[in-house]
């Protein structure tokens, strides 16, 4: 009942590791996809907003000139290409700046698959690691629940040595004690035959 228990513990974590991982996964794809569409979206608006812009200074260009040869009443010379306004320096430099985010970005979203490949893998190593964990601690409980027999077969052992010694023990007080009473009979008999034999010679007139 307590493996069942704990393999079914193990699953349900393991489950809940694999969603945390593929939510976080998804996450950060849509996060990136996000960013991707937004650093498009910018690129396009500012390559729009630059030619807006080189549209409406080669109109007002091609005006000036045809105002100046209109007032002079002389044939319009072409006009000396104008150099780029501080606006259209900055747009540029925005537009490289957007499409070197977009670039990286694409980078960073290529690179999902090779993320999801590796979090396939590390969940399939995870899950291999949780079978060894619940093998050795099977393996555990069965060396306890062997420790444990082999200390309650210890114990019996040193209960029944701790008794024989008891008897043992008592074996010797009852000899040493049979020893003294032994003694004393033989003692009081030899006192009683030593006595008898004395009167007897008494008796005898052998003193």
């Amino acid at each position: 009942m307590d493996e069942a228990l704990n393999q079914f513990m193990l699953n349900v974590e393991a489950t809940q590791r694999r969603d945390h991982k593929d939510a976080e996964l998804i996450n950060q794809y849509t996060k990136l996809a996000d960013r991707k569409i937004a650093a498009e979206a910018r690129s396009r608006a500012l390559e729009a907003e630059i030619a807006d812009l080189k549209v409406s200074t080669s109109q007002t260009q091609a005006q000036d000139v045809k105002a100046k040869g209109w007032l002079s009443r002389q044939p319009a010379s072409p006009a000396e290409p104008a150099e780029p306004s501080a606006g259209t320096v900055q747009l540029r430099q925005q537009l490289a700046e957007a499409q070197k985010a977009r670039a990286l970005l694409e980078i960073e979203v290529a690179k999902l698959p090779g993320l999801q490949s590796s979090n396939a893998s590390q969940t399939r190593q995870l899950i291999t690691l949780e079978k060894e964990i619940l093998s050795l601690k099977r393996r555990l409980g069965d060396k306890d629940e062997e420790v444990r027999e082999k200390q309650k077969l210890v114990n019996r052992v040193q209960d029944e040595m701790l008794a024989m010694t008891l008897e043992v023990n008592m074996a010797e007080e009852n000899a040493s004690r049979l020893r003294h009473e032994n003694k004393e009979l033989v003692q009081r008999w030899m006192k009683e035959m030593g006595d008898r034999a004395d009167k007897q010679n008494k008796q005898s007139g052998w003193e």
